[in-house]
């Protein structure tokens, strides 16, 4: 397997840091969660079986305290990327095949949230940024002038802590003026747009597609750049048919399965 295909396989949680390197300071950074990211980029680097360094070598290395470093492992061991045996020391752990989550989409419109919850699942969202931005392609497809500001917002999801999908939400900034101060980050946006705005979803148009991962998409998703994934545009409207929201999500690899009922659905 190489470096690349093991990218791909290892990276299976929640990650509130991004982007260090080692010898970068942990200042203002959680160091459990900084220690974390730091030794999980480099079991990239390394082989399953490979033995890391001891705690005390770590805890040297990175000027950090025992704790410190416990807490790290474990955490990299609760997500399958280390075992550690008593009296052997800690290893990069065998990579297992990831586990395929299910979208299913039916007459209903419902949320990303609420739909995994049906399914028994656990939701759980970074959110990359959210912010008001000008757009001209956006706006347009939109159905706004080209002058008019966007809410943006850009999230990563996991789901039972595999990183599942990658999205983008457009909306329009001036029907939306606070959502950019919302913090989505455990919160559904159609849940939202429902009780902070009395929004009904009607109808939701789908287009489901094979795409390349570019730019900070395949950064976020940690793959190469122009791998395949499952892509789809949802443009989801209001009761009135107005266009509420236009979305692209990007699925991680492992990940990407639809569900699609159609015909009337059973009363709950």
């Amino acid at each position: 397997m190489d470096r690349e295909e093991r990218h791909a396989v290892y990276f299976r949680g929640p990650r509130i840091r991004r982007g260090s390197a080692e010898g970068e300071s942990m200042a203002g950074v959680v160091k459990h969660a900084a220690l974390h990211d730091l030794l999980a980029k480099r079991i990239v680097d390394m082989e399953p079986g490979d033995k890391l360094p001891t705690e005390a070598d770590l805890c040297e290395a990175y000027k950090v305290s025992r704790i410190t470093v416990r807490r790290a492992l474990g955490d990299l061991e609760r997500e399958g990327l280390l075992v550690r045996e008593q009296g052997r020391g800690t290893f990069v752990a065998r990579p297992t095949i990831p586990q395929v989550f299910r979208e299913n989409l039916s007459a209903r419109v419902i949320g990303f949230h609420q739909q995994q919850a049906l399914l028994g699942n656990r939701v759980a969202t970074t959110v990359v940024s959210n912010e008001v931005v000008f757009n001209i392609e956006m706006a347009g497809r939109l159905g706004l002038a080209p002058s008019s500001p966007l809410a943006r917002i850009e999230r990563l999801r996991y789901v039972n802590n595999q990183l599942h999908q990658h999205c983008v939400t457009w909306l329009d900034g001036v029907r939306y003026p606070n959502i950019v101060d919302h913090d989505f980050t455990d919160a559904s946006l159609f849940d939202y747009l429902g009780r902070a705005h009395g929004v009904i979803l009607e109808r939701n148009e789908l287009t489901v597609s094979i795409v390349g991962a570019r730019g900070g998409v395949a950064e976020l998703l940690e793959v190469p750049e122009g791998t395949p994934l499952l892509g789809m545009q949802s443009v989801v409207f209001d009761e009135t048919g107005g266009l509420v929201a236009l979305s692209m999500t990007t699925h991680a690899p492992g990940h990407g399965e639809i569900s699609i009922c159609v015909g009337k659905e059973p009363s709950q």
